[in-house]
């Protein structure tokens, strides 16, 4: 069952590196603000976010039917 807590850690963790790639921004010497990863990048970010979530979702799930 340890392996169950590493995917949901994973999940955990996928989910805050993708939010930080989606949503970074980065402020100019003018204070305009952009943002810190390429568009390529935010869209990675965002695959990382729904695989995290849904291997989050799995990991909840496995660990509830497991304990019935």
């Amino acid at each position: 069952m340890d392996w169950l807590c590493l995917s949901f850690l994973g999940g955990l963790i996928g989910i805050g590196i993708g939010w930080n790639m989606m949503t970074a921004k980065k402020s100019l010497p003018n204070g305009e603000q952009i943002f810190a990863y390429q568009e390529v990048d935010r869209q990675y970010g965002e695959g990382m976010v729904i695989l995290g979530t849904i291997m989050f979702i799995i990991s909840i799930n496995i660990r509830a039917i497991s304990q019935i």
